[in-house]
């Protein structure tokens, strides 16, 4: 399901400025909640991955480069925001500004990991990235993503309230800016599809549960509670870490 009309690059311009997170000092408050998922993930992808080669897509300020920096892992970023990439470079990472992985024609092969951390719904052409991710990763190479499985809201309010102002106030509400929204089962079909084999599939709140909030806190122990009784087959978290490794077509 994509939003539509497609986001002008001139309208994400100006809602850079207006969000914190692209204030490199509110960037930080916002990154120190995150660090408890990077942490969490960074020590996944160590014991998974048989190369040190990552490519961090939606890099931001940098945050998770850093941190993979320090686990040893040979980083490079990927993000359209300029602002972002120049504070990388001066920092001396080595980051691309870009909005699709097309436009920098990297050699296949040439990493071993991929995370995309709550990037992947602002693809301009999620299955063409995707095909992306697979050709440039080494054989058996490693994908991370952490993505918004908002699909049950969506489809609960398109059956519930007729095609108007208010139905489309909540779904804008909900999907939050996003390019677009996928259901769990679709794409683990689409990764298959293109090569990959999903290793694994657990809600991944950004935060500690004692540090979110009550609705979030709601949200997770509900899913958490549906996931344990449905013996591991039931993924409804609102944000959700899927692994997948490449697998020989």
């Amino acid at each position: 399901m994509f939003v539509w009309p497609v986001y002008t690059v001139e309208q994400i311009t100006k809602h850079w400025r207006l969000v914190a997170y692209s204030d490199p000092v509110q960037n930080i408050n916002f990154q120190a909640l995150k660090s408890h998922l990077e942490i969490k993930l960074l020590k996944k992808l160590y014991k998974l991955a048989k190369g040190k080669r990552l490519l961090d897509y939606g890099c931001a300020f940098g945050n998770f480069m850093s941190k993979a920096k320090e686990q040893g892992f040979d980083v490079e970023g990927l993000d359209p925001n300029p602002q972002a990439i120049k504070s990388l470079n001066e920092k001396g990472f080595t980051s691309h500004h870009a909005w699709t992985m097309k436009e920098l024609a990297f050699p296949s092969s040439c990493f071993d990991v991929i995370v995309a951390l709550d990037s992947f719904c602002f693809t301009w052409d999620p299955y063409e990235t995707l095909e992306e991710f697979y050709r440039v990763l080494s054989p058996s190479g490693i994908l991370a993503m952490r993505i918004s499985n908002k699909r049950l809201y969506i489809e609960a309010i398109l059956r519930a309230l007729k095609p108007g102002s208010k139905q489309e106030a909540l779904l804008d509400r909900i999907v939050m800016k996003q390019f677009h929204s996928i259901s769990l089962r679709l794409l683990k079909s689409i990764l298959s599809k293109i090569g990959f084999q999903v290793i694994k599939l657990e809600g991944a709140p950004t935060a500690p549960f004692w540090k979110m909030q009550w609705p979030g806190r709601i949200s997770y122990a509900i899913a958490e509670i549906a996931y344990i009784l449905s013996l591991g087959k039931l993924v409804s978290h609102p944000g959700v870490l899927l692994i997948a490794h490449k697998v020989e077509r």
